[in-house]
């Protein structure tokens, strides 16, 4: 049984990545020539496998000091093998060296040790020059083929996840096949309880500075309406600090606001301040993040959410690359690795409003893709028909 199944994907891509940095294997060569000294198997090992990814040749032309591989280098899998026998043999007899410092090294080798057998099409090899240090990332694109492997030997196996839609696109990616069964239930709560409304703004990278002031706006206009609990929800810390400073200037409830790097203590006065603090709290969260996924904040913890553009990733070369594969394999790479995974963002920081049958709350979406077919397709039913009105939705929910 495997429960939130939209993340399996990307968790066993996880497994089956790795990335060797010259600059990092650098400075695991110093901690462990302190203990060992330089004439040390495992000193040599290490200085054999940045010497072999310093050498790689470098495509000639690069983007960004980034490029694709055709191939991985022939170089550093022998040597990357060749440390991890040292390794592997000091995690048996540490000989002074931290166990700490072996276990994440290991870790570093292994996939590219499992790729030198495996590596095809639905890997990538990329590789970064800064300087004349390199780092190379083996990059596993479509998981589909292994998640099958593991479940194949199984009598059965079970995906479900409130947000594992559209299903026959989930099935492909993880490894189903024709015959697999797929089957979804309806939200079993009153459609009535919880308000949808779409607010038509343009969110996108290029025009977020001229559309900052309107976002606030409708951020403080759907808070105003209740005392209450809520929580904004952006696609990336930089827009959420842009819009950040124009609700300081207005008269708010108090401001929490996810940082990037926090603390267990601030991670549980964060949640708990919807649990206990009294009247108003606004908080400012990223999609994606700790408080759009995993979090129940039943009843008037959290009586409504404001989600700001429609979570597509930040492009990148690793998103090139399983967007091409995708584009080859099912035919819509577009949808299959951006757009699919951004609505299902979306709904489950939607999801966090209605948590039982008597929860009551309102739901804004702002950005005017909302209005398009191809991501309105990907939202619940239950959230349709759509208000356009955030004081008419209100209205309604609370008389």
């Amino acid at each position: 049984l495997v429960d939130e199944a939209h993340h399996v994907q990307e968790r066993v891509r996880e497994s089956l990545s790795g990335c060797l940095d010259s600059g990092e294997l650098r400075k695991s060569r110093t901690a462990i020539g302190k203990v060992l000294s330089r004439k040390h198997p495992c000193y040599k090992a290490l200085t054999l496998l940045m010497e072999a990814l310093r050498q790689m040749e470098l495509p000639p032309k690069m983007d960004d000091n980034e490029s694709r591989l055709e191939q991985l280098p022939s170089a550093v899998i022998p040597a990357a093998q060749k440390l991890e026998e040292e390794v592997s043999q000091l995690l048996i007899n540490p000989q002074g060296v931290p166990v700490a410092e072996l276990l994440p090294l290991l870790r570093t080798l292994l996939p590219f040790l499992y790729a030198a057998e495996h590596f095809d099409k639905d890997y990538a090899a990329l590789v970064q020059a800064h300087g004349k240090e390199r780092i190379l990332d083996l990059y596993c694109l479509l998981p589909a083929e292994y998640i099958a492997t593991a479940t194949k030997g199984m009598r059965g196996a079970v995906f479900f996840s409130a947000t594992l839609s559209p299903l026959p696109a989930m099935k492909a990616l993880l490894g189903g096949e024709e015959e697999d069964a797929c089957f979804d239930l309806p939200s079993p709560f009153p459609r009535e309880n919880l308000q949808v409304v779409r607010q038509h703004v343009d969110t996108r990278y290029r025009a977020r500075q001229n559309t900052a002031v309107r976002v606030a706006e409708i951020i403080a206009s759907t808070v105003r309406h209740k005392e209450g609990k809520y929580i904004a929800f952006f696609p990336s810390y930089a827009y959420m600090d842009m819009v950040r400073k124009l609700l300081e200037e207005k008269n708010l409830p108090p401001l929490w606001i996810q940082q990037r790097e926090m603390t267990e203590e601030e991670k549980n006065s964060f949640f708990q301040t919807f649990c206990d603090a009294p009247g108003s709290v606004l908080g400012l969260c990223v999609m994606g993040g700790l408080y759009s996924e995993g979090i129940d904040l039943p009843g008037d913890r959290l009586i409504g959410a404001i989600i700001v553009g429609v979570g597509l990733p930040t492009p990148s070369m690793k998103l090139r690359a399983i967007q091409n594969c995708f584009e080859e394999r099912f035919g819509d790479g577009f949808a299959m690795a951006c757009r699919i995974p951004a609505m299902q963002k979306v709904q489950q920081a939607g999801g966090r409003i209605i948590r039982s049958e008597k929860d009551k709350g309102i739901l804004v979406l702002v950005d005017e893709r909302y209005y398009e077919p191809a991501y309105v397709s990907l939202l619940p039913e239950c959230w349709q028909p759509f208000s356009e009105n955030v004081e008419g939705a209100a209205k309604k929910l609370w008389k």
